[in-house]
């Protein structure tokens, strides 16, 4: 790999809450590659500014992978009744228009429990 390039992209909330789970996660996860790491308010629920984040990621650093991270208990969704599956509906219609935009990447969905545990969304 170039020092030009990552495989990955990491998008998650801003919530300082996670912050701490997601890069303990990530470093156990990718522990010897490179990501670029973006936090949005709300993550996938702000489309557009994720978009706009991916191609330039995409543009300049080369990706291959995108990693969508929803969390428990996101402030950007207190006035949804179920929360979870709105979240969940997000991060499918977020990877819908991902491959869309950019068929070759391959998108990773991730719910974030604050216990700390990742379950990825299939």
């Amino acid at each position: 790999m170039s020092l030009d390039t990552c495989d990955n992209l990491v998008i998650s909330c801003i919530d300082f809450r996670i912050q701490d789970l997601v890069h303990s996660w990530l470093h156990r996860k990718f522990p010897h590659e490179m990501y670029d790491y973006v936090a949005v308010a709300g993550s996938v629920k702000k489309l557009l500014a994720v978009e706009k984040q991916l191609e330039i990621s995409e543009r300049l650093h080369q990706v291959k992978h995108v990693i969508l991270i929803e969390h428990e208990d996101c402030g950007a969704y207190e006035t949804e009744e179920d929360i979870k599956t709105k979240q969940i509906q997000d991060l499918y219609k977020a990877k819908k228009e991902i491959l869309r935009l950019f068929p070759a990447l391959i998108i990773h969905l991730y719910y974030l429990h604050i216990s700390g545990v990742f379950e990825e969304i299939q």
